[in-house]
């Protein structure tokens, strides 16, 4: 009988185990599931004081960093532009992603949305560059997303420019471009374009 009851207990005991660890490993993908679809740069705690300056500092060693390096990419190759998708190398999957998907409709449709060049400000580059680096601040809704402004100099042009940047893929990343001048957001405008049903008015004409 003591037997009997020690292998009950066992069999119990077993059953219990691996319903915790089905709990468990349900419980680990619902987290990682959710770390996935999560927006980048989302911070729900504001950060401290000192975390704000350690930010700053290396938002704004970033932002040199890219924009020294997407310089000496257009020198390179005069005025055909990169020979290299900067964007994949500086802006976040999701800028990209959306970035590809109006490329792919503009070709599909003949309609256009990028007829310039958010880097340069410009359809031509000559003599760009980019000054006056500053950091304005943290995203009011998104303590992740921080926001920095510069000036772009093209074609004897010189345009006001505003950056987002989150933490992506480890380090950070431009995840939209603003054009004060002419107050263009680029991302809303590329979101606007895709929802455009532009494919029937092509098949149309």
């Amino acid at each position: 009988m003591k037997f009997q009851n020690g292998a009950i207990m066992k069999q119990m005991l077993a059953m219990l185990l691996l319903v915790a660890a089905m709990l468990s490993c349900n419980s680990a993908g619902k987290q990682s599931a959710e770390n996935e679809t999560k927006p980048a740069g989302l911070m729900m705690k504001e950060p401290t004081e000192a975390e704000q300056r350690e930010i700053k500092a290396d938002v704004m060693a970033r932002v040199a960093e890219i924009y020294s390096l997407v310089e000496a990419a257009y020198r390179s190759t005069a005025d055909m532009g990169p020979d290299v998708d900067i964007d994949r190398e500086f802006c976040t999957r999701s800028w990209c992603d959306l970035r590809d998907k109006v490329l792919e409709k503009q070709r599909r449709t003949e309609y256009l949305c990028l007829d310039m060049d958010y880097w340069v400000m410009g359809q031509d580059v000559d003599r760009f560059y980019a000054d006056s680096f500053e950091f304005v601040g943290f995203d009011e809704a998104d303590k992740g997303r921080v926001i920095v402004s510069l000036k772009v100099h093209n074609m004897d042009s010189e345009t006001p420019v505003e950056l987002e940047l989150v933490r992506s893929d480890g380090e950070w990343r431009i995840d939209n471009f603003k054009d004060l001048k002419y107050d263009i957001d680029f991302r809303v405008m590329m979101e606007d374009y895709m929802e455009e049903d532009l494919d029937a008015n092509s098949e149309r004409q």
